[in-house]
């Protein structure tokens, strides 16, 4: 039996050209009905309402944009052409299309475009940033080991779609650690734990990374959410270290470092880099930034000392230079090594200020040394040197770092910090400010922000199969 012949087109539908008709309409209400999106002219004269999304005879999603101005038609004349294709629809008929799988995003996007650094491709610029959750064994067999509750955090921010996954500051030694609580990788049980977490990181197509770190002379304190002081030996804490004998303002004065104690911690920090590789890591970032040792050493306004490691730039920045050169001869040639910093520490641009602090000049000086070291890309953050700074945070406060450092020396940059809208982040890497941006407590109060702002700027999530043949059925 022949199918039925289909009506010619209507003359409304007339008014555009061939492919103009394949367009979809805005949401519009017929009779007692809502169509949340319809549809339009097919070339073959056939029409689909479902109140989904769907797709071209290509595949490829078709957006409810600019009916007027690319079909010619008026939009009241929907109804009309919908009327003439699909008979009794007045009496609200229901008509049912298959839908076609998708191709792919229907534009570029900055923020989903894959970078590429040495031989690792990261398949997009949203990457989480390290996060201290203070959950691991404070102490016995298990002491900074990343538990289930880890495994279960970093993991669900990879399947959130997150191209980069940085597991929290991980103390290179025990007493590197901000908290009692936080990670570790200074033995062979953590090591072996930590395999799991990048084995679910790489599962979900996301690359797992690692901030080491010594916390110096902010170390040795609280929980957070509990009082975040300083915890003496007899409440399970520890002497903070540091290179001068200055506090961080309500905590411990840090013993000062010795020289052979420095050259002991850039080993530590290199032993520590070749477990992370072993776990399976495939990104090292050096911890330089937020008061916390390396840090420490660079900024005049807690490094005080006489010797090589103190005075100048050049022997503020000789710690820094030492173990990034000791991480990166130990870590592969073809996978990247990052480097956090402050970019400031708020003092000396501050004109009420009379204290002497590291400044964005010093960063770019700093960030042209670290390139001829093998650093892949400068992680830029600021502040976290003294309580009491004065800091005008707000969306995108910290990004001019990134954009002075990318300028001055072509390294490439990520850019941190109140950033929480998918177009920010896309006008940030589009205009050229960074390459990549790092997501921090946006990522805890939705984990699945990356997909959702791939929606939102037109490029195809990634969903977990798991998730996708349900997930893709609903378009809003």
């Amino acid at each position: 039996m022949s199918p039925a012949p289909r009506p010619p087109p209507h003359p409304a539908a007339e008014k555009g050209n061939h492919h103009d008709r394949d367009r979809f309409l805005q949401p519009r209400r017929l009779g007692r009905r809502e169509f949340g999106f319809a549809q339009a002219v097919k070339v073959d004269h056939t029409i689909c309402v479902r109140g989904r999304l769907s797709h071209d005879d290509e595949g490829h999603f078709l957006r409810p944009d600019d009916f007027e101005a690319r079909t010619g038609q008026v939009f009241a004349d929907f109804e009309k052409v919908l009327a003439h294709y699909v008979p009794g629809i007045g009496r609200r008929r229901r008509v049912r299309c298959r839908r076609s799988p998708t191709k792919g995003p229907t534009r570029m996007s900055s923020l989903f475009t894959p970078l590429t650094l040495r031989s690792l491709q990261i398949p997009n610029r949203v990457w989480m940033s390290p996060m201290c959750m203070y959950s691991a064994a404070p102490e016995g067999p298990d002491i900074g080991m990343p538990t289930d509750f880890h495994l279960t955090h970093l993991a669900s921010r990879a399947a959130g779609g997150a191209g980069l996954v940085m597991a929290e500051a991980t103390g290179v030694r025990p007493d590197g650690r901000i908290s009692p609580w936080d990670l570790g990788l200074w033995n062979d049980r953590q090591q072996e734990a930590f395999t799991r977490v990048t084995a679910a990181i790489k599962a979900h197509g996301a690359v797992p990374a690692i901030q080491l770190a010594h916390a110096g002379r902010k170390a040795s304190v609280d929980k957070p959410w509990l009082s975040d002081r300083y915890l003496t030996e007899d409440e399970n804490g520890w002497q903070p270290v540091g290179p001068s004998p200055v506090a961080y303002d309500g905590l411990a004065v840090p013993r000062e470092l010795t020289v052979d104690e420095i050259r002991q911690l850039v080993r530590d920090f290199a032993g520590a880099a070749e477990r992370a590789l072993a776990a399976g890591f495939q990104v090292a970032e050096v911890h330089g930034a937020h008061g916390y040792l390396i840090n420490s050493f660079l900024s005049p306004a807690s490094n005080h000392r006489t010797d090589a490691y103190g005075g100048s730039f050049e022997n503020r920045v000789r710690f820094a230079i030492e173990v990034v050169d000791a991480v990166r001869a130990v870590w592969p040639e073809d996978l990247p090594v990052f480097f956090r910093t402050s970019a400031t520490d708020w003092l000396t641009e501050n004109p009420q200020d009379e204290r002497e602090g590291w400044t964005g000049d010093d960063t770019v000086r700093l960030a042209k040394e670290l390139q001829t070291r093998g650093v892949d890309l400068l992680d830029v953050s600021t502040g976290g040197m003294v309580r009491d700074a004065k800091i005008a945070a707000g969306p995108n406060y910290q990004v001019p770092f990134a954009t002075q450092a990318r300028q001055a020396t072509g390294i490439p940059t990520a850019a941190v910090g109140i950033i929480t809208e998918p177009q920010q982040a896309e006008e940030i890497l589009a205009g050229g400010q960074a390459d990549a941006v790092f997501l921090g407590r946006e990522l805890l109060r939705n984990p699945y922000w990356a997909q959702h702002a791939a929606l939102a700027l037109g490029a195809e999530p990634t969903w977990p199969d798991q998730y996708a043949y349900v997930v893709k059925r609903r378009t809003h």
